[in-house]
């Protein structure tokens, strides 16, 4: 068994559930199909939607993970669960440093928290993406197209003017008049790799439910993805199990209360 990092331990899991790996050649042989919830795991990661062209600053499977951690965070807190950041140690009293899971209500008001907890991120999804998606640049035929919004420019152009030309005058409009990009109210900062948010997740997931899994039977139970495998002791070649699953730990309870905070994946 893992050493605990919340307060209870372990979780008993309504809600969120560990997102499994890519099936293998092998399992594929044997006929192994993943669950329905998983399929959508393996699709491309798209950025612009083929029925509405709708556009998304970021690839759609980095706002899957986000709304993921935040359903963990959302049933943590509605568990009174306290998350052990740091395990006591001489250096700091031999006391822990203790945070208590609770997500800012305020920061995520468009999201139907309620929703995010019960619901998969597909069916969320259809009516809350346009919380993240960006306008597609199209040609207005009436006044009546007008939208009154911040967000949005209206410029006259000439059709006679060369593509070219009117690159450099969109340049030059935005310079002198001091149009600045408005920043998104949900952002995501960084650099996150699916794979990496799927080895996080997993990670928490495993080390507070209740089947008490030991570090090796995390890694030896397909959880984590062979891209960020246990390393090996260089001198006695000995499997480090647990510091691996530490490295991978650590930075996820980070995640998590960044998410908490309205943040994903690191804080701006």
């Amino acid at each position: 068994m893992t050493k605990p990092i919340t307060d209870p331990h372990p979780i008993k899991f309504k809600y969120s559930r560990i997102v499994r790996p890519r099936i293998s050649k092998e399992e594929k042989e044997k006929g192994i199909i993943p669950p329905d919830h998983l399929k959508n795991f393996k699709k491309a990661s798209a950025r612009i939607g083929k029925k509405d062209g709708t556009i998304l600053p970021r690839p759609i499977q980095l706002y899957r993970w986000w709304f993921l951690f935040l359903k963990l965070a959302l049933e943590l807190e509605e568990n009174n669960v306290e998350l052990i950041v740091r395990n006591p140690h001489p250096k700091n009293n031999n006391k822990p440093k203790i945070k208590i899971v609770c997500v800012n209500k305020k920061k995520y008001k468009d999201w139907d928290l309620d929703q995010v907890l019960k619901q998969p991120f597909d069916k969320w999804w259809k009516n809350h993406k346009f919380i993240f998606v960006d306008e597609k640049t199209k040609v207005l035929k009436s006044r009546k197209d007008w939208i009154d919004d911040p967000n949005i420019i209206h410029l006259r152009v000439d059709k006679r003017r060369t593509t070219t030309d009117l690159r450099r005058d969109v340049d030059q409009i935005f310079g002198r008049k001091n149009i600045k990009s408005i920043p998104r109210k949900f952002q995501i900062t960084g650099k996150p790799r699916p794979i990496e948010l799927q080895n996080k997740y997993n990670a928490l997931i495993k080390v507070m439910d209740e089947d008490k899994l030991t570090a090796k039977q995390i890694f030896k139970g397909n959880f984590i993805r062979k891209e960020h495998h246990y390393r090996k002791d260089p001198d006695t070649g000995k499997s480090l199990y647990s510091s691996t699953l530490s490295k991978i730990v650590t930075p996820a309870k980070e995640l998590l209360l960044n998410v908490c905070d309205g943040h994903f994946s690191t804080r701006p």
